[in-house]
């Protein structure tokens, strides 16, 4: 992928399109516009009304027909496309089945606004940036608290580039812009690959109260307000429409936005001087998107100005390289995961053998979060055998039929690595423990360690992310002799040394902080990638969410598995033992011998799969997996 500088040296190609509105969003328009203009007529009569020293246009900017937009064809894409015609008077050529990705400006901006122009020349494949009606080129009447119009607007364009055999990619928004794009994400989760919102706003009553606070006698009464809009170059004085109860909606709305599905990848980008939004906003959004991750701008203000000298050509690059740098680890971290997980096909070819590629996710009636720790690729053609480690959240609720399946898995143990408090809360199983042998090794035992409890004690409420690699650390010093037994029985010699060691299962409350610290450790030693174990461990808040065990209040930051914990948790891993198998050997005294025998036990070659016992009840996913081609691949 070309940096930002680089993407000068050949010039894309950028076409002028005007996009045609449908009848049916022509009608809508047509209301908006009438009530808008009763609204504003009505304001502008009234002796009461303030007059601004620049007497305003009504907002009548022209009848809604058609969205102004550029596509932006990178050199090297250019020859690709010089053989497809431009389709009608419009001037939109044909993708042929290409990607392109869709840029969404901010309130009273517009399509050529701030970084926009580099971004698209910077992008690794063509870009439409279009003007929402109302704004920029685009005619109609603009409105400040009408998110869902624009939804509609990036609805249509997305239909448009269909039409013309596009594929969207990525749908990239700013301010306002990157709100219509989370939204439009949560309404239409199998259109695009990739959202980035930049400088996106959470708290919408709050933000636009500080904003508006000189007019807000004028909204109240009337719905409108004033604004500078830039229209064909020029700005305008207008009265637009803004409303309340819009902004009442939208705070429940943004919110809304945990359903955002979590086989759809999320990037927030803020600036830590934003001083339009606060940065808090970009944290709550982090913290509610399941697969989501955060990118902070250091110094940065709304519209990335300041981070760099304030041209055309270089305005925002830190922002836009934070962009591109993210983009190319999801695309090639999300094709290794997939193919991993057995659920290629749906973006990418299928390239791993389907014998060595185990689809994890047990359904063990009554137990939450339970999977296979195996199948996982480690180079030179090896992988993690499946069938033999297990993991979960705790067992207590296992039903008659839980335990049948755990009978046809050949699970003969259980570690339960939940504190004494923990256990007389949810007590295990006994009829479980007549067909597995359980061992209880708390981590602390008489701390209680669930999620809950280490957000309190560790306030991780407030640190969020950057906390958890803090505590996940104390777990592994102070869990040392618990990982010890879990690791020597996996040492220990099976009656069949060829199919590995017996099959067991670890857990804790949630099987997230304990039970996932030891299982990435054990990934790590074994050689998996850091992005698979990263997004193995955030796998575990998709399927708690899905089970209902993660609400949406403060408990859920305490609940998360937000990918950025193991990303610094493997970090400190590294710092404070230079490697996994420098932790299993310094920290938990293994030999060099025992830590061969460990990998040969867990590690097959393409072909040597071992097969579970019985047939493995894989669960259907249709509530944490929204997408149905996933379902069906599942």
């Amino acid at each position: 992928m070309s940096s930002p500088a680089a993407a000068t040296a050949l010039p894309p190609k950028s076409i002028s399109v005007s996009i045609p509105l449908p009848v049916s969003l022509l009608a809508k328009r047509a209301k908006e516009r009438a009530d808008a203009l009763v609204a504003k007529t009505a304001a502008l009569s009234d002796p009461s009304f303030p007059k601004p020293p620049q007497q305003p246009t009504t907002g009548e900017f022209g009848d809604d027909a058609f969205l102004s937009a550029i596509v932006t064809i990178p050199a090297s894409h250019s020859a690709a496309l010089s053989g497809q015609s431009p389709s009608g008077e419009y001037g939109m050529p044909n993708g042929g089945g290409s990607a392109i990705s869709i840029l969404c400006h901010g309130v009273f901006a517009h399509k050529n606004f701030s970084f926009f122009p580099l971004l698209a020349q910077s992008w690794p494949h063509p870009t439409i940036r279009f003007d929402f009606h109302g704004a920029g080129d685009s005619p109609g009447v603009p409105c400040v608290s009408d998110y869902w119009s624009e939804v509609d607007d990036l609805a249509f364009v997305c239909e448009y580039l269909r039409q013309h055999d596009w594929k969207v990619h990525t749908v990239v928004g700013h301010s306002k812009g990157a709100s219509i794009a989370l939204l439009y994400a949560m309404a239409y989760p199998h259109v695009p690959r990739f959202i980035v919102a930049v400088s996106p706003r959470f708290n919408v009553v709050q933000g636009f109260s500080a904003i508006f606070a000189d007019q807000m006698d004028i909204i109240s009464k009337w719905g409108v307000s004033y604004a500078q809009i830039k229209k064909r170059g020029v700005n305008t004085a207008a009265l637009v429409r803004n409303s309340r109860d819009d902004w009442q909606n939208l705070d429940v709305d943004m919110k809304k936005t945990c359903h955002i599905s979590p086989t759809l990848p999320v990037l927030i980008c803020h600036g830590t001087a934003d001083e339009r939004i606060p940065v808090t906003d970009a944290s709550h959004f982090a913290s509610i998107i399941q697969n989501c991750s955060l990118r902070l701008i250091d110094g940065a203000n709304h519209n990335f100005s300041n981070t760099t000298p304030n041209s055309p050509t270089t305005t925002g690059v830190p922002l836009l390289s934070a962009i591109l740098d993210w983009f190319t680890y999801e695309t090639t971290s999300l094709r290794r995961f997939w193919a991993a997980w057995s659920i290629v096909g749906v973006h990418e070819p299928k390239v791993f053998p389907p014998q060595t590629c185990p689809q994890r996710i047990v359904a063990v009636d009554g137990v939450k979060n339970f999977r296979d720790f195996g199948g996982y690729p480690v180079g030179n053609g090896e992988w993690i055998r499946s069938g033999i480690l297990y993991r979960s959240a705790e067992l207590g609720s296992i039903t008659t039929a839980g335990i049948s399946t755990v009978q046809r898995l050949g699970i003969k143990s259980v570690f339960d690595l939940r504190s004494n408090q923990e256990v007389v809360r949810r007590p295990p199983s006994e009829a479980l423990n007549e067909v597995a042998r359980r061992y209880h090794v708390p981590v602390y035992a008489e701390k209680d360690f669930s999620p809950e409890a280490l957000g309190v004690r560790w306030k991780l409420y407030e640190s969020g992310v950057l906390g958890f690699p803090h505590v996940y650390m104390l777990i592994l010093d102070n869990g040392a002799p618990v990982f010890k037994k879990i690791i020597s029985s996996l040492i220990t010699v099976s009656p069949e040394p060829s199919k590995g060691p017996e099959p067991m299962v670890v857990h804790c409350t949630a099987g997230k902080d304990r039970t996932g610290v030891i299982v990435a450790v054990l990934l790590k030693f074994l050689g998996v990638a850091d992005d698979l174990i990263v997004r193995d461990y955030a796998l575990t808040e998709t399927l708690l969410a899905s089970a209902g065990v993660i609400s949406l209040d403060g408990v859920r930051s305490m609940m998360s598995s937000k990918a950025e914990a193991m990303v610094g948790t493997l970090a400190s891993l590294a710092k404070e033992y230079g490697s996994a198998a420098g932790y299993i050997q310094k920290k938990l005294g293994f030999s060099a011998m025992e830590l061969s025998r460990l990998r040969d036990g867990l590690v097959t070659k393409v072909g040597e799969e071992r097969e579970p016992v019985g047939v493995r009840p894989y669960v259907n996913p249709p509530v944490w997996f929204g997408d149905p081609v996933l379902r069906a691949l599942l």
